[in-house]
């Protein structure tokens, strides 16, 4: 897959430290859009919304708030799929977080332009469950595995 840049969103925060989003979308021909972040540009959770404080998985979410100037200017990232867009952020220039966006964690609101658009972003962790594996020569896996070994087939 060869991912192009198709939106990019840069802000500082109060601590003068450089932010850049990048939204890559697979075969993506055409000149890269700015948006505006809004607000609260981006928020990072680690939550695991896990009871379990030994819960060995910690996925990661990244929501960010841009401005959409025209109405439905963003729907594209409303995806039918997973991995269908790819999100890098950058904190001064250096890769922080990568990872993909939630198809179903697009908000827009119903307001006259211009108006804030809500998209989140996962770092894959909980899209596991949803793929189905296989080994290097395409065959299902069957049988009892150690969870440390999947995670490591799916690293490789």
């Amino acid at each position: 897959m060869a991912y192009e840049i198709k939106y990019r969103i840069e802000f500082s925060d109060f601590k003068g430290i450089d932010w850049k989003v990048e939204i890559l979308e697979d075969a993506f021909a055409g000149t890269i859009t700015v948006l505006r972040g809004q607000g609260d540009p981006m928020f990072v959770s680690y939550d695991n919304e896990s009871d379990d404080v030994f819960d060995p998985i910690r996925p990661t979410v990244v929501e960010c708030n841009v401005w959409s100037l025209t109405n439905f200017a963003l729907i594209d990232l409303y995806a039918d799929e997973y991995l269908q867009y790819k999100v890098n952020i950058y904190r001064n220039n250096v890769l922080f977080w990568n990872g993909w966006i939630e198809p179903q964690q697009y908000r827009e609101g119903y307001d006259m332009p211009p108006y804030r658009v809500t998209f989140t972003a996962i770092d894959g962790l909980t899209a596991l469950k949803d793929i189905e594996f296989t080994d290097a020569n395409g065959n299902s896996y069957n049988g009892l595995r150690y969870e440390s070994q999947v995670i490591l087939d799916i690293l490789d």
